[in-house]
């Protein structure tokens, strides 16, 4: 009989054990989602150099990554809308192109134009390069918060899975806006680098001036504008599908870790509500 109460006992205190190590499991996944979540609301993690103000924004008032997100909604819908207005820059130039075919020079007010979306053109190649550190800095915050993000980006577009880092962004970038500065510098006789001093100098209005002044240069400048806004439009075009993509892969990414912490506290619900099995036993008087 002795025996028989140190065996059952053996197995009560088995049983109580397992109980208070699947609990402590427990209650170490519930303060990890926990302690996670505190983190994810504390600040998004990342550096933004040279980002625009908007993304700048968005930045400083998301205070989790939901709140993030509804601004980069919006984010989305001016990266449509650029996209928008270099088709239509493009297509102007192109109907200054067949003016020029028909006639020895433009007229006064269409030269003017051509002189504006020059500008245009040329001074927006940095701010092609702002948009990419928009985005190089997005991809640094979905890499950061979410471990399986390159994987899913990598599953919903393997060509453009690659892209989506921060290193691919300043490359790319690097690459063509020099491509971009030497179309615009041959028009004007120049390198890419002197373009560009002379840009940063302020003297850039008065050369377009001059160079639209000759329907030589009316020519030259029809050239370099067609060459950018096609460049332009291209990178828009590159730009906005990294961005669906990267978004995809963010809500996949975020629904998959909200199911897991879904499952986690059913579980942790439908342990407390299990009851210990009971079992008849007969044991001695006084046990």
């Amino acid at each position: 009989m002795v025996m028989f109460g140190l065996k059952l006992g053996s197995k009560r205190e088995i049983y109580n054990t397992m109980k208070k190590i699947y609990s402590l499991l427990i209650i170490v996944c519930l303060i990890t989602t926990i302690i996670a979540k505190q983190d994810a609301k504390a600040g998004i993690p990342v550096t933004c150099i040279n980002c625009s103000n908007m993304f700048t924004q968005i930045l400083e008032y998301a205070n989790d990554i939901e709140s993030l997100m509804e601004g980069i909604k919006r984010y989305e819908e001016l990266a449509t809308h650029t996209t928008q207005n270099y088709n239509k820059i493009s297509g102007d130039i192109k109907r200054y192109e067949n003016m020029l075919k028909n006639t020895k020079s433009l007229p006064d007010n269409m030269n003017t134009k051509l002189a504006i979306k020059l500008k245009y053109l040329t001074n927006d190649i940095k701010s092609t390069g702002v948009r990419y550190a928009d985005f190089a800095a997005l991809q640094d915050i979905f890499s950061q918060l979410y471990p399986d993000y390159q994987s899913v980006a990598k599953s919903i577009n393997p060509n453009l899975s690659s892209k989506l880092t921060r290193k691919y962004t300043e490359d790319h970038y690097d690459t063509w806006a020099k491509e971009a500065q030497s179309v615009t510098g041959k028009a004007f006789s120049m390198s890419g680098d002197q373009l560009n001093d002379l840009v940063e100098s302020g003297g850039f209005e008065d050369a377009v001036n001059d160079l639209i002044s000759t329907p030589e240069g009316q020519k030259e400048a029809l050239d370099a504008s067609n060459q950018l806004a096609a460049m332009q439009l291209e990178e828009a075009r590159n730009l906005r599908a990294l961005l669906a993509v990267s978004i995809q892969a963010q809500q996949q990414v975020a629904q998959k870790q909200q199911g897991i912490e879904y499952i986690q506290e059913q579980q942790s619900r439908n342990f407390w509500e299990t009851r210990e099995p009971t079992q008849t036993l007969n044991l001695p008087h006084g046990w």
